[in-house]
């Protein structure tokens, strides 16, 4: 929901039409999101929608997928949110919500709990499968995993991968990349 109200309210800036309707307004944003990802040479990636639900022709990769992390993580309004375990806000008509985020690695009473996350994104589609980034460390490395059948696994996986990360990382003579991903077959 968020993701299609920002939508629409930068699209509409887009048109400088204020009164363009919801719709018009996310088309247009999702062609400047189109238009931006190939200046940022997102070369496997195409969006149809602000929201990442499936759709025909909406595709991305693992490595744009990294690269869109790591630019999440630059802005820093956006990484604090990504690592909130929770968060309360309380609306102008006084209404108050509390959001949980789905991510287990920064659950401290889940069993996937990792002190060195540092947030990111879950997600889930029937065509997708449960999938995550995740992102770790003070200089963080970004892990994604992708296509995992059942939503536990996602946390397994990044676990073992950032494990797996920090032993080889103890290697002084190994050159370490900014990112990994994992698909499970």
């Amino acid at each position: 929901d968020a993701a299609l109200v920002l939508a629409a309210a930068v699209g509409r800036k887009l048109l400088g039409n204020k009164k363009a309707t919801a719709a018009n307004a996310v088309a247009e944003f999702v062609k400047e999101m189109n238009r931006a990802a190939q200046v940022l040479g997102f070369r496997n990636s195409h969006f149809e929608n602000p929201d990442g639900y499936h759709a025909p022709n909406h595709y991305s990769c693992p490595a744009d997928l990294a690269k869109i992390a790591a630019l999440a993580l630059d802005e820093p309004a956006i990484a604090r949110c990504m690592g909130l375990q929770k968060d309360r806000v309380t609306f102008v008509s006084g209404e108050t919500l509390v959001w949980e985020n789905t991510n287990r690695l920064l659950n401290p009473e889940s069993e996937y709990y990792c002190p060195d996350a540092v947030g990111m994104k879950t997600g889930y589609t029937g065509s997708a499968g449960y999938c995550l980034m995740a992102a770790f460390g003070e200089r963080p490395l970004v892990v994604g995993i992708f296509g995992a059948q059942e939503p536990l696994t996602r946390y397994e996986n990044a676990q073992a991968l950032y494990n797996a990360w920090l032993q080889i990382s103890e290697q002084p003579d190994i050159q370490m990349p900014l990112a990994h991903g994992a698909v499970e077959q």
